[in-house]
């Protein structure tokens, strides 16, 4: 069964062998490290070596990957040494590729418990207790980093609930990251609760088979942002108790402002700072996008009595577009600065909730 494992693995990892580059901006005083906290191998219900999960990460652009195989459910029996092994086989290969590989284990529990991941544990076997409490007390012991895991999963319409067992983890600080998109799957309301209870927020894979048979070579894997002072496992483990994250997940980044307001500075740039209309003339203050998340804005006001502006603009993803600005008197001349507001639609600060920014540009107006 391990060759078949093997003999997929390779086949599928075979068909690219090129590393997708993901390019986000940093922001002063932080590296911006691309991340999947949620992973599965052959050790628990995965279908894929430990090996092939550094691989895929190397290619997908990844810096950080954990492997949390379940503690409790291991249906391929066959070929499970220790609850440890996963991270022991995948760790050579990680430092190879230049991947930070964080040991961890999922302790796995039926609802209303629910599943939580536990981050840079020392020994998973440690982690195999009956009651669930235990389990987790044994990893908070170990000095682990807890994420609640998919909240809102075998739930009616995936809405999580909130119970009193994850108010006494909580409580006991044993809940530091809460997993607002699982694979697909986004929780709004996992999103507010971050809010309210200072969580870090995460999206991960959950992946189980093949990551190029969930996303290709076209789509992105879902990813946490974390903002690290460094690219270490320290420093990792550092922005993840301090709540530095954020979610990048299809075309939308969510998390907090003072962390999405510094990406979006550092990834709209104005090629067209200052433009000269002539009358009712029409020109364009050019906007280009360098990061590889588009940007879908919004305007909210900006026309006054000398010139109007449309009502949203589309920036690709290392592309360009025009935001077209309109004379609205023929006989006026003079110089205006603007700063125009507008909604960052696809940067969510809370639950579907677009980020409010300024675009700045200077127009010389001339008469007809």
């Amino acid at each position: 069964m391990i060759f078949l494992f093997l003999s997929i693995a390779l086949t599928a990892m075979g068909q690219i062998d090129q590393r997708r580059e993901i390019y986000i901006p940093e922001i002063p005083g932080y590296k911006t490290l691309k991340c999947d906290f949620h992973t599965h191998t052959v050790f628990s219900d995965g279908t894929v070596w430990p090996t092939v999960r550094v691989d895929e990460a190397w290619l997908d652009g990844l810096d950080v990957i954990a492997i949390t195989d379940h503690v409790e459910y291991t249906p391929h029996q066959e070929i499970i040494l220790n609850r440890n092994s996963s991270w022991e086989i995948a760790r050579e290969r990680a430092h190879q590729m230049g991947i930070i590989l964080i040991r961890g284990a999922e302790i796995s529990r039926k609802y209303p418990f629910g599943h939580f991941n536990c981050l840079f544990t020392s020994d998973n076997e440690l982690l195999n207790r009956k009651d669930s409490m235990e389990a987790m007390t044994e990893a908070l012991r170990q000095g682990a980093v807890f994420q609640w895991n998919h909240p809102g999963w075998q739930r009616p319409r995936e809405i999580p609930v909130w119970e009193k067992e994850q108010t006494e983890v909580y409580s006991k600080k044993m809940m530091h990251l809460i997993e607002i998109v699982n694979e697909t799957s986004y929780y709004p309301l996992a999103h507010q609760w971050a809010i309210e209870k200072n969580l870090g927020i995460t999206a991960n894979t959950d992946i189980h088979g093949p990551v190029y048979m969930n996303y290709g070579q076209k789509v992105h894997r879902p990813m946490t942002l974390v903002f690290a002072r460094e690219k270490s496992e320290e420093a990792v483990k550092e922005a993840l108790l301090a709540g530095r994250t954020a979610v990048y997940h299809m075309d939308t980044l969510m998390g907090k402002e003072e962390f999405l307001k510094p990406l979006f500075q550092q990834s709209l740039k104005i090629r067209t700072p200052v433009i000269t209309i002539k009358g009712k003339q029409w020109i364009d203050v050019v906007l280009e996008n360098v990061s590889d998340i588009p940007l879908m804005l919004s305007f909210k006001g900006g026309s006054d009595e000398y010139a109007e502006i449309g009502k949203g603009v589309y920036v690709p993803a290392h592309g360009s577009a025009r935001l077209t600005v309109k004379g609205k008197q023929e006989n006026y001349s003079g110089k205006r600065t603007y700063a125009i507001p507008c909604v960052v639609d696809n940067y969510y600060v809370a639950p579907r909730k677009g980020m409010n920014a300024v675009i700045e540009y200077t127009v010389i107006f001339e008469k007809k």
